[in-house]
């Protein structure tokens, strides 16, 4: 029995040992100061973005809101004007008799809403 038990809490170990040092990334390939991966003094470069991480594009620096095209407020505008019609549509569904043809409305005006959000989002 006790070797049984002791046979058990070895497996365990070893498992919790094994399972911890993968999810660390193996002998030195996590992150951290003195870790592999990246960091202060990991492997490779000095200050790099970590394992498998290369350096943002140059353009990536120099973003700026000001620089886009829609501002967010334009954004987010849009985006509380279809929460509200999203609204207003599930109430058309809730009433005792529905009406299809408001209703149609109401989705074609938040496909066309989405739509334009969708557009004012990828053009930022």
């Amino acid at each position: 029995m006790k070797t049984k038990i002791l046979l058990i809490t070895a497996a365990m170990t070893f498992a919790i040992f094994f399972g911890g040092f993968v999810y660390a990334g193996g002998m030195g390939g996590g992150g951290g100061m003195m870790g592999g991966g990246g960091g202060m003094m990991g492997g490779g470069r000095m200050m790099d973005y970590g394992r498998g991480y290369a350096a943002p594009f140059q353009d990536q620096y120099n973003r700026s809101n000001e620089s886009s095209q829609y501002s967010n407020r334009e954004i987010e505008g849009l985006r509380y004007e279809i929460r509200g019609r999203r609204e207003e549509l599930s109430d058309l569904y809730r009433a005792d008799k529905p009406d299809k043809e408001l209703i149609d409305q109401k989705i074609n005006e938040l496909s066309r809403l989405e739509a334009e959000l969708d557009q004012k989002a990828l053009a930022r």
